[in-house]
């Protein structure tokens, strides 16, 4: 009788350390969204990641290992980082977005990170930024149209824009470029449209330069 119960006891003890030790996974059908102090990437460095379940992923990482929790555009999200948008069409989900402010800010740009890859036409128009900040334009690959008229860039923060090969359209009219951007927009070969009125370079050279870049204005 003692070594059935002492078998029954060392049955239930093995019972307990299994259980416990099984690692409790929630249902996949209610994955947690990543989350911060904006439910948006966070800064890590020179990049952006993403905090999700106690690890922290960078942001390209993130989307290739847990696809099915990418960030819908939504009112909520875009509205509150100051952001105006709207799709191009109920079947394109590519984004035409508009920035409301003077400056960005270390959430509206955040914001910009998230949907980088579906924005297709951005206006940051009479916008103050730095070059740093800038270096987002660079993760657009399906950018089209670009609005920074009236803005404080300069020629060397635009540099990230060679990668863009999709660009068609830049307004850069009223703000501190100068002759430098040419050798840029060589490099840009999709570009249709550039509008260089009242910026540092001379109606002159711009009409000196259209026969090698025929869509300056």
């Amino acid at each position: 009788e003692q070594a059935k119960d002492q078998a029954s006891h060392e049955a239930l003890v093995k019972l307990f350390q299994n259980d416990a030790s099984k690692e409790v996974e929630p249902d996949p059908k209610e994955e947690p969204k990543p989350i911060d102090e904006f439910n948006t990437p966070i800064r890590r460095g020179a990049d952006y990641a993403v905090r999700y379940r106690g690890k922290v992923y960078n942001l390209d990482a993130f989307n290739s290992l847990h696809p099915s929790l990418a960030i819908k555009a939504d009112n909520e999200t875009l509205e509150n980082a100051n952001f105006a948008w709207r799709n191009l069409s109920k079947d394109n989900p590519l984004l035409d977005l508009k920035y409301d402010g003077k400056k960005l800010t270390k959430k509206s740009l955040a914001t910009l990170m998230i949907y980088a890859p579906y924005i297709t036409w951005l206006n940051l128009s009479s916008c103050d930024f730095s070059s740093r900040e800038l270096n987002v334009l660079s993760k657009m690959e399906n950018l089209t149209r670009l609005n920074l008229q009236k803005s404080n860039v300069k020629t060397i923060d635009l540099k990230g824009l060679v990668s863009l090969t999709h660009l068609e359209i830049l307004n850069l009219h009223s703000t501190q470029v100068n002759k430098e951007i040419f050798q840029i927009l060589k490099e840009i070969p999709s570009l249709k449209r550039v509008f260089l009125w009242n910026t540092k370079i001379p109606l002159k050279t711009v009409e000196e330069n259209k026969t090698t870049l025929p869509f300056l204005e």
